[in-house]
């Protein structure tokens, strides 16, 4: 946001949103500075109305229509729009409404949180799906009403969006009543408005005098079924489509649902100020917010609200708020006035940059990754011999799970994008998941997660037991994908192999088609267990699973030039012998110490450069507290006391 006087354009860096004031009368100071602190008012009316008075309230991408706009909501039976009530449609005839966004949950789910959502008796009836779209009938106008207040409300990790059939709409407000409020907004905006900086100043709108004369209520306490926002944003695209700066401060707003269509209307806006509002939870910025909406958004305002108020008491800084907002808005380059983050630069002269010049982007899409043949030999048997039981037999699996195994599995419900569904079923169940899925994202609760995370081989087994039968095509080759990779020197001694699979898998006697991704860390068995009694040459460490909705597995399609797959996963019998990960040497001090304690002296080891002997001494004579044992070390070593053998 740079003005004709070079001295106003601060860079990127320097907040184009400073901190503004009341009204935007003239004289006051909105959140742009211009070179006298003036907001030159632009005279006369741009742009002519509909040719019948109507605004098309579309709302948000895929929201629909609305209601023919009264800024005082509709639907209240009285005052002057009775007097046409002889148009109004009966009050009990059916209305029927639309409803996109509810693929993650089923429709049993659906309509139960529909009628939870709406507080007051809803009948629902004559459903019908039509090229994505659910449709149904409630009983009368108010029923319909109620559930479109909903529209924008998550469910199933998306966002609904629920209409009223044009068709059957009350129309109760009067068209010389809508023409003459799509004036006042105009006169309102157009008095706002300063085209040198391409600013739009909403402060404060109750204290406009336009809009108190009007009797027309702020965007911040006109109510929700009130489409003032849509109105004044679909105005202002029409009005000054170039617009690039937004004050909203002090307007009383408590989340961003009246702004829901800017990122229609105004997709191109860089920089919005919301400062001294009454937004006091992160999931009232949601209307907003995400990586799909206002890509073009540079700079955000949130002064002066609870949210940052109250995090920064929390916390004592404000480091975790900045973080959770530009994770939702992750197109930011400054936040209340502060960048976001440094600019990161590298050292690279222009001779090694012009070197590199023959690389070719995107890069081509290469087999996945296995450091050697024997490690790849190991974990074909391993994902063969573990899914064809895990298909058939999962109590065989008891063996392959020790006593200290963890698993855990969480499911992502979130609906990948069209382009990628493979399926054209609608609202899959997801019920035998949900209730141990251990997503951190969404189980903030510390009892659900310490009891979803599974300790062990019986409990283990139980777990798996709950999940759905299942059925992974492990013969094709092109429907699985995994990187894998060996560590032979870890502190307790024994080599590791760390798996990373993408695949999928058939679900249920309907053969419902989930992807998943899975992690597996195995290691040869402990000596005297029970895969070792077996004769397995690994057991299970840690186990982690993701279930998510079936796409297809382009993502790990090896380009023609690259090299081939890797190899498919086949029979156990047709696997040439391989010799499994083998336990290295274990140190004789470290024989004595717990799997913890021989943890924290490898890491003290790796931190330190000390040797196993005198890693141990620091750590036990600091009752094995790693922050105590390190502060030990450095002061030693700055008083330069300890001996050179304690590094050899």
């Amino acid at each position: 946001m740079s003005g004709r006087d070079g001295r106003r354009s601060r860079g990127v860096y320097r907040s184009a949103l400073t901190p503004g004031s009341n009204n935007g009368s003239r004289g006051s100071r909105g959140p742009l500075r211009n070179k006298n602190n003036v907001l030159a008012r632009v005279g006369g009316a741009s742009d002519s109305t509909d040719r019948d008075g109507d605004i098309d309230m579309s709302g948000s991408a895929g929201s629909g229509s609305l209601p023919r706009f009264s800024p005082y909501g509709g639907g209240r039976g009285r005052g002057r729009g009775n007097k046409h009530a002889g148009s109004m449609r009966p009050k009990n005839t059916p209305v029927e409404l639309s409803i996109t966004g509810y693929e993650g949950g089923t429709q049993e789910d659906l309509l139960a949180f529909l009628k939870r959502k709406a507080h007051r008796p809803i009948v629902i009836s004559e459903i019908r799906y039509e090229n994505g779209t659910m449709f149904f009938e409630v009983e009368h106008m108010g029923q319909a009403k109620t559930l479109q207040k909903l529209s924008g409300i998550r469910f199933a990790g998306s966002q609904l969006f629920i209409k009223i059939k044009a068709s059957t709409m009350d129309m109760d407000s009067s068209t010389s009543e809508v023409v003459s409020t799509i004036e006042t907004l105009r006169t309102f905006l157009t008095s706002r408005y300063v085209a040198e900086h391409k600013y739009l100043n909403l402060e404060n709108m109750d204290g406009d005098p336009v809009i108190r004369r009007a009797k027309i209520r702020g965007i911040g306490t006109a109510g929700p079924n009130s489409n003032i926002g849509p109105a004044i944003f679909k105005l202002t695209s029409e009005m000054f489509p170039d617009v690039q700066s937004l004050s909203l401060a002090s307007n009383k707003l408590r989340n961003l649902s009246p702004l829901t269509t800017i990122s229609h209307f105004l997709p191109h806006i860089q920089n919005i100020s919301l400062k001294d509002n009454s937004i006091q939870q992160y999931r009232d910025l949601d209307s907003l917010s995400g990586n799909t909406k206002l890509k073009e958004l540079k700079e955000l305002v949130l002064l002066g609200n609870p949210l940052r108020d109250n995090e920064v008491k929390k916390s004592g800084d404000d480091s975790s708020y900045r973080s959770e907002i530009t994770r939702r808005f992750p197109f930011l380059k400054v936040l209340d006035q502060i960048p976001v983050g440094p600019t990161i630069q590298f050292d690279v002269s222009e001779v090694e940059s012009v070197a590199t010049g023959d690389t070719v982007l995107p890069a081509s899409i290469q087999k996945g990754f296995v450091d050697s043949e024997g490690t790849n030999a190991m974990v074909t048997d391993f994902l063969t011999r573990y899914f064809n039981l895990y298909d058939n037999n999962r109590q065989a699996l008891l063996d392959i799970y020790d006593d200290d195994s963890v698993f855990s599995y969480m499911v992502n419900v979130t609906h990948p994008p069209r382009s990628r569904r493979t399926t054209t079923k609608t609202l899959p169940d997801w019920g035998q998941y949900i209730s141990s899925s251990r997503n951190l994202t969404r189980v903030k609760d510390l009892t659900k997660r310490t009891s979803s995370l599974n300790i062990g081989a019986i409990a283990i087994l139980n777990a798996l037991a709950q999940l759905p039968a299942t059925q992974h095509p492990i013969q094709d080759q092109a429907k699985f994908c995994y990187d894998t990779w060996q560590l032979p020197q870890v502190p307790s001694g024994a080599a590791v192999i760390f798996i990373v699979l993408h695949g999928e898998f058939s679900e249920g006697l309907e053969g419902t088609e989930r992807s998943f991704d899975r992690t597996f860390m195995i290691s040869p068995p402990t000596p005297g267990s029970k895969a070792h009694q077996s004769g397995l040459p690994y057991v299970i460490r840690s186990d982690q699973l993701s279930v998510r909705h079936h796409v297809n597995s382009e993502a790990w399609k090896v380009d023609a030039n690259a090299a081939s797959t890797t190899a498919a996963i086949a029979t156990p019998a047709a696997q040439a012998p391989c010799a499994p990960p083998q336990n290295t040497p274990v140190d004789p001090m470290l024989a004595g110490l717990n799997p913890s304690q021989q943890a924290q002296v490898g890491e003290l080891q790796r931190n330190t450069g000390l040797n196993v002997a005198f890693s141990i001494q620091c750590l036990s004579e600091n009752q094995w507290d790693m922050e105590t044992a390190f502060q030990a070390f450095q002061r030693l070593k700055s008083m330069n006391v300890i001996p050179p053998e304690a590094f050899a």
